[in-house]
């Protein structure tokens, strides 16, 4: 048996990742699809990493999305050069089996100031029986 407590589990981290030509769109902006997929990137290292999203799978369950939501895309934050660095930002909160995360996209820091925020998000998860 364990507490309340003991049951809840969170924390954060921050994954850079590079941005790439397949990553910009006609805007000059980094696209939608690139940004989920940092966000997707970004909700597996937290949950574990593929090894820990194997262990689960293997012992019969499996992590779903199950919403997401106040998704902000800010189109007005372009990418400078390829090559810059984006960091998301991921706070989540595990309780028994459903996780729940706040997702940030940043980009670097511009001549005018400091990093901006390029996308942020909503996600909860739930570890299901894959049966």
């Amino acid at each position: 048996y364990r507490t309340e407590e003991e049951e809840k589990e969170g924390g954060w981290a921050a994954i850079e990742e590079t941005v790439w030509a397949d990553d910009v769109d006609g805007r000059g902006s980094v696209s939608d699809v690139s940004i989920l997929r940092a966000f997707e990137r970004a909700r597996s290292v937290v949950i574990g990493g593929p090894h820990q999203l194997k262990a689960l799978q293997d012992a019969g369950s499996l992590v779903v999305v199950t919403s997401f939501t106040n998704l902000l895309i800010d189109p007005q934050v372009t990418c400078d050069r390829l090559g810059q660095q984006v960091t998301c930002l991921t706070a989540f909160q595990r309780r028994k089996a459903k996780i729940s995360l706040q997702q940030e996209l940043w980009g670097e820091a511009s001549e005018e100031g400091g990093r901006r925020l390029m996308a942020a998000a909503e996600v909860t998860c739930w570890v299901i029986d894959a049966e």
